[in-house]
């Protein structure tokens, strides 16, 4: 199963290392709309709070996935992040 950052370099046929910067501007570009779509919603009532919570959760759960690596096809490059959440998670008393 290809990559987005295969399928981008297939497409327009650059290097790897354009694709993932192009990526990277891209992400970059997204989380000041959702930002500014954040802050705006707190001002504005058009948008239930709860629902944009939401929508701004499963973002957040991309720059997880995708950050560094593709984890959705390789899962065990997210093994440190799990492991530091459920198994040795920090205890605040």
């Amino acid at each position: 199963m290809p990559t987005g950052i295969e399928c981008y370099m297939k497409h327009y046929g650059v290097s790897k290392q354009e694709a993932m910067e192009k990526f990277i501007d891209a992400a970059e570009d997204g989380w000041k709309d959702v930002n500014t779509e954040w802050i705006n919603s707190t001002n504005n009532n058009s948008i239930p709070k709860d629902y944009f919570e939401g929508v701004f959760n499963y973002a957040r759960a991309g720059e997880v996935f995708y950050k560094n690596s593709d984890c959705y096809t390789d899962p065990e490059m997210l093994a440190p992040q799990l492991i530091a959440l459920f198994v040795d998670p920090i205890i605040i008393s």
